[in-house]
């Protein structure tokens, strides 16, 4: 069920993500009688955030997957917080890191959901290159800026 959700969170910011497509789990759905299955993220603060609100609210009205969004600081302290989280068990289910480099920081093997299944061809080569461990990729583009920050499904 979270996987659909990353999947349907990941299409809804289309506008700001740079790519599209569909994932292979269309299992998330629901009636307005049952509780809405969270999914927990963990936002940078300097992240674009215009629009994500809305994204947000027509995630669970149509979904009835309600993100529960808790923002963190971002610089070394920020990545401080997301090695110490992934370290004792107690991340969300999807969070903001850096590529490139970084991305070994997190350990994504061990940490991260695979998604190239998903997503491998629908991201740029040059993009899948910087977030890929072992030819596995593990995060999608997240804003339109110059940073080079990206969305992580745990």
């Amino acid at each position: 069920m979270k996987r659909a959700a990353f999947v349907i969170l990941t299409l809804m910011l289309g506008s700001v993500l740079s790519f599209a497509g569909a994932g292979r789990d269309n299992a998330a759905g629901g009636t307005s009688a049952a509780k809405p299955q969270p999914l927990t993220i963990l936002w940078t603060r300097n992240t674009i955030m215009d629009g994500h609100e809305l994204i947000f609210a027509e995630l669970e009205k149509k979904y009835n997957i309600r993100p529960e969004l808790e923002i963190r600081v971002g610089g070394a302290e920020g990545e401080t917080i997301v090695k110490t989280r992934l370290a004792s068990g107690d991340m969300s289910d999807v969070f903001i890191f850096n590529t490139g480099s970084k991305i070994n920081d997190i350990n994504p093997e061990r940490n991260c959901v695979d998604l190239s299944a998903d997503y491998g061809t629908k991201v740029d080569d040059l993009y899948r290159a910087s977030s890929s461990v072992n030819g596995k990729l593990y995060s999608v583009p997240v804003d339109y800026s110059a940073q080079g920050g990206a969305i992580y499904y745990k």
